[in-house]
């Protein structure tokens, strides 16, 4: 008789031969048969495990019962439905300076839910790989087989007739499908396939019978993109971009749910390939998070090449709070866009609650008053007057108040940011001040020597000088009594103010503080003051020298918010006495109302170093007015000027003659 040794050596020969020899599995499984039952029949510990005696859907516990597999596709969602707050879409911004921001945004893909449904469902691919196992309904392994979607071999053969649990799994890949599972209970899983996963349940007892598999993604799908098109620029590479954290998955076969984590959390990688547009889209990935927040997505040298600017290369981060839910999609997606907020001009408005309507004692071109935008070009229009007195001063550069600083005859707005780049011109052609190209640079231009004149942002000066329209005159004329009562009525293409606005020319800003109809010429000073705090203008309205919202007739302290308010004078007449002397501060509810407020916004230098100087010490105001462009002084334009300084004629507003290049605030007027 055998022994058992001998036994069990030849019972795991043929085992090593039944993993080897396919063709002779039917003649091995017999004689494995026989020789399990000879070693239970002498008592020997053998292992004849049902594993070890079952090939891929041939048991050697055969019965007359088939399970034939359909698909019923691939399920995108949960049984449960996603909450409200995990399918609202998470906004973060970032200021890069410069007047541009990357605006990031995680939502959740949309899913044609209905009331009696909680997930859509797509076909399976044909020739999509997947594998079944078979389980007792006690969890012990009986076999498993590999199918193919839409293949003819769809059922497993010569089951017993006892209920059985059904456990699915692929990676959704035509080339690659799960390995074999024996009697695990787990596999390991890269998130980088795509793991579909079901589990189910058929009883036999009855006869042969159907299972109709759905599947469940059980790791996130994510879609990473970069979009500058709303800054007309261009992305020329992007080297990746990261995810974290990502964890291997475990998968536990039989439970119906998300994986754990397996191991320590490492970064999924996202990869764009060569690119060379405004929106790119990276190869979509799966990750598994585990459900863990807060998520880290990173960029890699994400390069953009500039059409109004300079390119630049960033690697930013952004941290989501969002939870990427196991089973759903996502779509990321950066945008790099105009900035919003303190340092950015805000978008002009010019609904009624925001107009200034200004009377005048005399009548100007059948107009008794003249109607201005109740806060500087660039700046919050939503801050009334008042609250424009009453907001802090924060720094230089907080446009919230001050608006942007514009160098003459330019339109667009990037340039105009306190912050923006600058660029000396002369390493560009600007010869023409009306080229639409120039229009869009968002750089700050500083000085350009043209050899008869500096100061100026482009050579072309006799161009330049109808940019915002020359008060209304020609562009060659050296007579400026069209100063003295002639507006003009439309707004040249360069003009920067909203719709129905433009910049006031010298005459118009002569008008409401002189206000006595008299026509003077550009080159006229004038004053609104004449005790250092309050000037009455023949009884229509009222100039008051604002600190820190109070009237004062001292010089104004650096850090504090600083200009001129104008009021109607029947309204600052009802004020209060403790308004009047300045121990009350005008920003209180029970001050009278100021039609508009000139900060002390200061202005940007035109040199190699285009600082930001006299914020809170003096204001200037372009008009659309120039200097006779004959003479060597043909680079210059008029502003309204306010300073810092009682001393220097008595704190006077005056004219003043700026160089072009300079910035300097603007304040809109309405065309009438």
């Amino acid at each position: 008789m055998m022994n058992g040794w001998i036994l069990i050596e030849q019972i795991n020969k043929l085992k090593k031969e039944l993993s080897m020899n396919n063709e002779m599995k039917t003649k091995i499984n017999k004689r494995l048969l026989m020789y399990c039952l000879i070693g239970i029949s002498i008592g020997s510990l053998v292992s004849c495990s049902k594993e070890s005696l079952c090939d891929e859907g041939s048991c050697l516990s055969a019965g007359p019962g088939q399970i034939t597999f359909t698909l019923g596709g691939i399920a995108q969602g949960g049984h449960e439905s996603l909450t409200r707050a995990a399918t609202e879409p998470e906004t973060i911004t970032q200021n890069l300076g410069d007047g541009l921001s990357l605006v990031y945004t995680l939502s959740a893909d949309p899913l044609p839910t209905t009331r009696t449904t909680t997930m859509s469902v797509s076909p399976m691919e044909k020739d999509v790989r997947y594998r079944v196992i078979l389980y007792k309904m006690d969890g012990s392994y009986v076999t498993e087989k590999e199918f193919t979607a839409g293949g003819t071999d769809n059922s497993i053969e010569k089951l017993q007739n006892i209920p059985y649990q059904i456990v699915a799994i692929s990676y959704n890949s035509k080339s690659k499908a799960p390995g074999r599972v024996g009697n695990a209970t787990t596999v390991d899983v890269d998130p980088t396939n795509d793991l579909l996963h079901w589990v189910g349940s058929v009883d036999l007892s009855s006869g042969s019978t159907t299972a109709n598999i759905l599947f469940h993604h059980r790791f996130t799908k994510l879609t990473v993109k970069a979009d500058v098109h709303l800054t007309g620029d261009n992305i020329t590479s992007v080297a990746s971009a990261t995810v974290e954290p990502a964890y291997k998955g475990v998968l536990t076969l039989l439970a119906n749910n998300k994986p754990s984590k397996g191991g320590a959390a490492a970064a999924q990688t996202f990869s764009f390939g060569a690119v060379n547009a405004p929106t790119v889209t990276g190869d979509t990935r799966y990750v598994f998070t585990n459900e863990e927040s807060p998520v880290t997505v990173t960029f890699s040298n994400l390069t953009v090449e500039a059409a109004h600017s300079y390119d630049r290369t960033i690697n930013p981060s952004v941290v989501f709070s969002t939870v990427l839910q196991s089973g759903y999609s996502y779509t990321l997606t950066a945008n790099l866009e105009a900035s919003k907020g303190d340092y950015y001009p805000f978008d002009g408005k010019t609904g009624s609650q925001y107009q200034a309507v200004i009377p005048l004692n005399a009548p100007y071109n059948g107009q008794n008053s003249l109607t201005f935008l109740t806060y500087n070009l660039g700046a919050d229009p939503d801050l009334s007057p008042k609250e424009q007195m009453a907001y802090p001063h924060t720094d230089n550069k907080n446009i919230r108040v001050y608006g942007g600083c514009y160098q003459w005859g330019r339109r667009d707005v990037q340039h105009s940011l306190r912050d923006s780049i600058a660029e000396a011109p002369n390493s560009f052609t600007m010869t023409l001040y009306n080229s639409t190209a120039y229009n869009y640079r968002s750089d700050f231009l500083y000085v350009l020597d043209s050899g008869t004149a500096t100061g100026d942002w482009v050579s072309d000066h006799y161009d330049a000088s109808n940019m915002w329209g020359n008060g209304g005159g020609p562009a060659y004329q050296t007579d400026f009594s069209y100063n003295s009562g002639t507006p003009y009525t439309s707004a040249n293409q360069n003009n920067p103010c909203p719709a129905g606005f433009r910049v006031p020319t010298q005459h118009e800003w002569s008008l409401i503080v002189h206000n006595d109809g008299d026509p003077r010429t550009v080159d006229d000073q004038f004053s609104v003051v004449a005790n250092t705090s309050v000037y009455d203008h023949n009884q229509t309205f009222v100039w008051v020298r604002v600190s820190d919202g109070k009237l004062t007739s001292s010089a104004w302290e650096q850090g504090k918010m600083n200009g001129w308010a104008l009021y109607e004078t029947s309204e600052w007449n009802k004020a209060a006495q403790d308004y009047k002397i300045g121990t009350k501060s005008l920003t209180e509810n029970a001050a009278p109302n100021p039609l508009m407020f000139l900060p002390a916004a200061g202005y940007r230098l035109n040199g190699s170093f285009p600082w930001i100087n006299d914020v809170g010490f003096g204001g200037y105001y372009w008009s659309s007015t120039v200097v006779d462009i004959t003479t060597l002084n043909r680079d210059q334009s008029y502003a309204l000027y306010f300073n810092n300084d009682i001393s220097y004629n008595d704190g006077h507003v005056s004219t003043v003659i700026d160089t072009r290049g300079i910035g300097e605030s603007v304040r809109c007027v309405k065309i009438q």
